[in-house]
This record gives structure tokens, C-alpha cells and sequence, in this order.
């Protein structure tokens, strides 16, 4: 008899933490993101690294080429992560794609792969035209 509750105990706390981890009480979207957001991101060195920011332009830090690190974040919810540099000597070659969601009432960016091979969510500080900053949560 012992045996039996014992099992009858362990098969609903398993059933109970299952239901309880397979709910999502802050779901990501992509429709409540502000229109800003989309579009092709160029890393710019932060002023302020102790601050664990990283900090986007429009313009890419090296001119019409093109170079260095760049995240896209599309209407569709795909996201990429790439960097490219003019020696091919370089370590930090990469070019990832995934999804990404956001969270209207956080300010929660999150993406399915690290963003700039770091962490994978961000609150959005500041988001314009031309600038984007991502704080570390």
C-alpha cells in the first residue's frame, strides 16, 4: 500500500511541474514590436562596457563596405547574427540565422541564437531610426 502512494505522489508532482513548466505567462511577439526595430543593425565598440550594452547604427563603423558586426531583425521574425571583416584571418567570422520575439510590456528582445555571440535576451533601452540599445538582462 505504501508503495502504491508513494507512486501516486511522485506521478502528480511530475504532472503538476509539467503543466506548470510548459506554461508561457510572457509570451514574445513579433506584431508588438516597435516599427524602428526592423532592418539591418551595424555594432558600434560601447562607450560604456561596464554597463553590459551593445549599441547599433545604421551605419556601418566602416564605411560602404559593410563590414564588421550586423544583426537583421525582419518583419517575418527571422533573425540573423553575422560578422564579416576584410582579412580572413579573423576569429570572429559567423553569419547565424533564427527567430526572435518581443515583449510589448518589458521591452524584452529576445532572439533563438546569441545576439553578437553573446546572450540571447535583451531590454531595449533606446530605439530610433538610427540607433539601437540593448541592455543585458
Amino acid at each position: 500500500m505504501r508503495h502504491y502512494l508513494t507512486s501516486a505522489l511522485l506521478v502528480s508532482a511530475f504532472i503538476f511541474c509539467f503543466q506548470s513548466c510548459s506554461q508561457k505567462s510572457d509570451p514574445l511577439s513579433i506584431s508588438e514590436a516597435p516599427s524602428e526595430l526592423y532592418g539591418t543593425w551595424y555594432f558600434i565598440e560601447s562607450e560604456y562596457p561596464e554597463y553590459e550594452t551593445l549599441s547599433f547604427s545604421r551605419i556601418s563603423p566602416y564605411g560602404s563596405y559593410g563590414l564588421g558586426q550586423t544583426i537583421t531583425v525582419n518583419s517575418d521574425g527571422k533573425f540573423e547574427d553575422a560578422y564579416s571583416a576584410m582579412c580572413g584571418n579573423d576569429e570572429k567570422f559567423h553569419h547565424t540565422s533564427g527567430r526572435w520575439g518581443y515583449h510589448d510590456n518589458t521591452k524584452v528582445f529576445q532572439a533563438s541564437i546569441p545576439i553578437c555571440l553573446k546572450d540571447k535576451r535583451y531590454k531595449i533601452q533606446i530605439v530610433t531610426n538610427d540607433t539601437l540599445v540593448l541592455l543585458k538582462l
